[in-house]
């Protein structure tokens, strides 16, 4: 089994699992994640740069990830898989109500899911720490430009961003309606959505060890993004998401602060034309609380 699988799955499904707001139009944060009712199926299509980062032989492959939105409408999970083939060997890891498991055996087993297949849930140990990538993404900054070995990073004025994470830096592209893209120098994600669901189940297995496996990704609260227009930023109301007022700054630079910005200020993404830092908008990121 793969270690960097289980830590490319959480990579891919965490920051679609936590806290977050939308908007109908197409801001930068609006792109990403739309509303509770049009939350979106997934491809990440990932493409490692290192041979020893290599999973099965593979160095190009994708993961899918399916929507699961509570009954009441609060909070959100994504269910995910991926499958490689390794001398006529398969091996599929699949994320199902947070919990993660890995089952290898020959595809006629894993399609039956027959007795001679090999199912094991992942410890929560073998994933990186999840607060950690969601700090990632709360500390993003806006980048005007990014290189990496493969040469400078083409985004669009404003959708460009820079992430921190493991020891190594990444840059977030936003590319409208079609997904993200994702560039390191060690690889990079092309994230699309998807029109129809795709099928995800958990694999079978013994009831008793089920009810060993433990849950590694917890789905977080949805907070819809209340405005209608495509403004730019995500109002403080939709992003508070309960957290004690106490935690709250008033510089743009603390980690959670409340805007003093309004829906007539349509011209920023780095604070131009602002007359104080407290009115510097907030970043999409930032309701990633």
């Amino acid at each position: 089994m793969k270690s960097w699988v289980p830590q490319l799955l959480a990579f891919a499904f965490v920051a679609f699992s936590t806290p977050t707001a939308s908007a109908g139009k197409s801001t930068v944060h609006g792109d990403l994640l739309a509303s509770s009712k049009e939350w979106p199926s997934l491809q990440f299509q990932f493409k490692l740069k290192r041979n020893s980062m290599k999973i099965h032989g593979e160095s190009e492959f994708d993961m899918f990830a399916n929507p699961v939105v509570s009954s009441d409408g609060v909070d959100v999970r994504y269910d995910g898989f991926a499958e490689f083939t390794e001398d006529s060997t398969s091996h599929k890891y699949t994320l199902v109500d947070g919990v993660a498991y890995y089952s290898s055996g020959s595809e006629a087993d894993q399609t039956d899911q027959t007795s001679s297949s090999t199912v094991q849930c992942l410890e929560a140990d073998s994933l990186p720490p999840l607060n950690d990538i969601v700090s990632a993404l709360n500390d993003a900054t806006v980048a005007s430009n990014v290189s990496t070995p493969d040469g400078v990073i083409k985004c669009s004025p404003g959708n460009l961003f820079k992430i921190s994470f493991g020891g190594g830096t990444y840059a977030l592209c936003a590319s409208g309606s079609s997904g993200a893209n994702i560039y390191g120098s060690d690889l990079d994600v092309a994230i699309k959505y998807l029109n129809r669901s795709v099928e995800i189940s958990a694999p079978k297995m013994d009831a008793d060890a089920k009810s060993e496996c433990e849950i590694v990704v917890n789905g977080g609260y949805l907070i819809p993004h209340n405005s209608p227009e495509n403004d730019g930023m995500v109002e403080f109301q939709s992003c508070a998401g309960g957290i004690p007022m106490t935690n709250f700054g008033s510089n743009y630079r603390d980690q959670f602060y409340v805007t003093h910005l309004n829906h007539a200020d349509t011209t920023f993404y780095n604070g131009d034309a602002l007359f104080k830092v407290y009115k510097k908008p907030v970043k999409w990121f930032e309701c990633v609380l």
